[in-house]
Parts: C-alpha cells; sequence; structure tokens
C-alpha cells in the first residue's frame, strides 16, 4: 500500500540528500567477487616466486642447522629472505589484493564521506527494528544468496578435491617446489569455478540492492510539490537578496555622487532627488541621485552633511523619480519647473553658493 502512495522515483535533490547520509547502492558481493578474483590471479602470478623462495629460505635454514648460532648466521639467512624476490612478490600481492577491495567500492558509490551520526547509531540498536529487519525481505534474499554461495564453493571444492585427487603429491615424497606448484594447481581448480559462480550471484546481487533502493526511497506526488515548492521558495529569496543587494550597492554610488550635487528636490519625506546643473556643462541638469522611503531619507541626510540646498516641492520631487533616470538629464516636461526653482535659490541668497560650486567644479 505504502508503494502505490509512492509511485515517483526519486528525485536529483533526495538522491543527494540520500547520498550525504550515506544512502548509495552497494553490493558487498561485488566487493568479494573481486577480492577473490585478484587473489587468485595474484596466486598464479607470485605463487611459483613466492613458493621457489620460500623453499630456498628453508633449505638454507636447515643447512645453517648445525652450525654455531651467531648474528653473522641469522642475519645470513634472514637479510637475503627479506631483500629477496620472495617477500616482494608477497608484499605487491598484498597492496593489489588492498588496492582491489578498494576500488571496488569506489566504482558502486564514488568517493563518498559520511560523519558519524549518533542517532543512526541508536536507531540500530532499537530491538523493534531488529526484529523488523530479520523478517524483511532484503535479510531473507541475504540468507538465501549465503546459503546458495556456500553451497556452490562446496560443490567445486568437492569437484576439485577429486580432480586433483590424481595428483603425485599423493602418491609419494614431494619436495617444497612440487607441493608449491600442487597448492597453486589446487588454488586455480577451485577458484576459477568459484570466481564464476561469485559473479553471477554478485550481478544478481547488485541489481536487486538497486531494485531495494529504488523502491525504497520512492516519492508520493505530494513529496515532490512539497520539495519543489522549497526549491522555488528559496530561489525567490535568494532573487530577492540579490534584488536587495543592488539596491544597496545602487544607493551607495549615489550618496557618492551627491558631492557634486547642485541641488535636492524633497517631497519632503517620501521623495528626493538630487540635481546637478553647471552652466556651460549641460543643457539641462542631471540627475545624480534618486530615492523614496529609507533612501529618500538618506540622500537628505547626505545633503545635509555636505551642505548642498534643499528644496520642497511635492510633485516635482515625484515627477522627476518617476520620469528620470539616474545619471541623465531631466525630461524636457520638467525644465521650467527646475529653472524656476533655481531661480528661487538665487532669490533667497543662494547666488554665492551656487557660483562657488561652479567655482570648485570648474577646478576639477
Amino acid at each position: 500500500m505504502a508503494d502505490e502512495n509512492k509511485p515517483l522515483p526519486a528525485s536529483a535533490k533526495k538522491r543527494k540528500e540520500l547520498r550525504g547520509k550515506g544512502s548509495v547502492v552497494r553490493s558487498p558481493d561485488i566487493v568479494t567477487t573481486v577480492v577473490i578474483g585478484v587473489t587468485l590471479f595474484g596466486l598464479m602470478y607470485f605463487g611459483s616466486r613466492m613458493g621457489i623462495g620460500f623453499a630456498q629460505f628453508m633449505e638454507q635454514c636447515f643447512q645453517e642447522a648445525g652450525k654455531p648460532a651467531g648474528q653473522e648466521t641469522v642475519s645470513g639467512i634472514i637479510r637475503p629472505m627479506l631483500t629477496g624476490t620472495p617477500v616482494m612478490a608477497l608484499m605487491l600481492f598484498c597492496a593489489a589484493v588492498v588496492l582491489a577491495a578498494i576500488l571496488a567500492n569506489l566504482v558502486q558509490t564514488g568517493p563518498i564521506i559520511v560523519p558519524f551520526q549518533i542517532e543512526q547509531g541508536m536507531s540500530r540498536l532499537n530491538p523493534v527494528n531488529g526484529v523488523k529487519t530479520i523478517f524483511s525481505l532484503r535479510r531473507l534474499v541475504a540468507s538465501g544468496l549465503a546459503i546458495l554461495k556456500l553451497i556452490i564453493i562446496v560443490a567445486f571444492a568437492y569437484a576439485a578435491v577429486r580432480e586433483l585427487w590424481n595428483s603425485p603429491v599423493f602418491l609419494g615424497p614431494v619436495n617444497v617446489s612440487q607441493l608449491g606448484a600442487f597448492f597453486q594447481q589446487a588454488a586455480w581448480a577451485v577458484g576459477w569455478r568459484i570466481l564464476v559462480a561469485l559473479l553471477i550471484l554478485a550481478t544478481v546481487d547488485y541489481l536487486y540492492q538497486r531494485w531495494q533502493y529504488e523502491k525504497d526511497n520512492k516519492m508520493s506526488l505530494q513529496e515532490l510539490k512539497d520539495e519543489v515548492r522549497q526549491s522555488e521558495g528559496s530561489n525567490e529569496v535568494k532573487s530577492r537578496q540579490r534584488g536587495m543587494m543592488r539596491k544597496i550597492r545602487s544607493l551607495r554610488r549615489q550618496l557618492e555622487d551627491m558631492t557634486n550635487a547642485t541641488i535636492v528636490v524633497t517631497n519632503p519625506t517620501h521623495y528626493a532627488v538630487a540635481l546637478r546643473y553647471v552652466r556651460g556643462e549641460n543643457d539641462a541638469p542631471v540627475v545624480l541621485a534618486k530615492g523614496v522611503r529609507r533612501n529618500a531619507q538618506a540622500i537628505k541626510a547626505e545633503a545635509a552633511r555636505l551642505g548642498i540646498p534643499t528644496m520642497e516641492n511635492v510633485s516635482l520631487a515625484r515627477g522627476l523619480y518617476k520620469h528620470a533616470e539616474v545619471g541623465e538629464v531631466i525630461p524636457p516636461l520638467y525644465f521650467q519647473a527646475v529653472a524656476q526653482i533655481l531661480a528661487d535659490l538665487y532669490r533667497r541668497g543662494y547666488r554665492a553658493m551656487l557660483a562657488e560650486n561652479e567655482q570648485r567644479d570648474g577646478l576639477k
């Protein structure tokens, strides 16, 4: 019934979250098969070298057995063995097995680092969850595969023993080299059969693990809708944050440009527009800054700090804010109104300040 309520496969976001928790498709049988395969071929390649080397070591030990034991005698036996071919072959063999186990895991899951989680460990100690696990389909399949592997190994081992029963090893005395060759032959006789069987079982187990993983992590339509809504909400928040940052940077640039302003027209509380007009520089006043509400208050405060004249004109401030752009001349519709304000400034005693501003701007 739960599967019917969750007909959709896991989304990319959910798969990423599961991977972050360490939940990935992985078959231990593939690792086991790869390790056994590398071990088998390693024995075929390095087995004879190791057998001959150890046989020579044993022979030298027996030759030195009757001599007085001294440091030179012991070192003469041990040093060639540690620096010779047998030990190097054994080290390469062990390194190949370890590397194969690591690669077998990486190929299945990729590089993944999962922090230790106490909650996850405590949940595994829950006896109710333990009973459910014992009687789950996954546990039954794993038990069935384990029994099947045991039967296959026993059957192939028996077939190999029958095949090797007439070996010269069982018919008379043999030396160490012959014994090593026999073990190598026996390992191959048993190993290749088991390897083929395990490869088939590992493939079946991996496909089952993948099917079980997809089945356990299916999503309902409501879960998918919630995920999409959450993702869209997150994108909207980020978009609003980026928009606010752009506005803040724009206001900061406008306040920096206000050092060249001639006059600020206000609403008086809601709008503020800073204008620059120097005779001979532009045919019409240029908008250096504009703002509404808080930004307008910031422009007015900056004008007061810089000593820039401020004039209140409700309709003009609102019109300039709506129709004029920062860095451009004001629309022709407002030429007369702005000219009237500048004329009023002259009449109210701002002539000297405007002249000083023009002189200062001319020196820049």
